[in-house]
């Protein structure tokens, strides 16, 4: 089979949307990430008793605790 017939054979059996399914599971993927970050600082806030003016140290720290997992 040449590469021109391989090349059809795979559009023909390759969905439409395969590329924006990728990008949406990427989009996905960073929404979790995100939210749990977001998780993360809340209950370190949370054990600090919401004492304001940590909230940048708060989200590093989950940010780099998330990265371990």
């Amino acid at each position: 089979m040449t590469l021109e017939k391989h090349k059809e054979k795979a559009e023909k059996t390759q969905p439409d949307n395969c590329e924006t399914d990728v990008e949406s599971c990427h989009e996905d993927i960073q929404d979790a990430r995100l939210s749990k970050i977001a998780e993360i600082a809340y209950y370190k806030a949370e054990a600090r008793g919401f004492e304001p003016g940590h909230a940048l140290d708060d989200c590093i720290a989950a940010e780099n605790e998330l990265r371990w997992y």
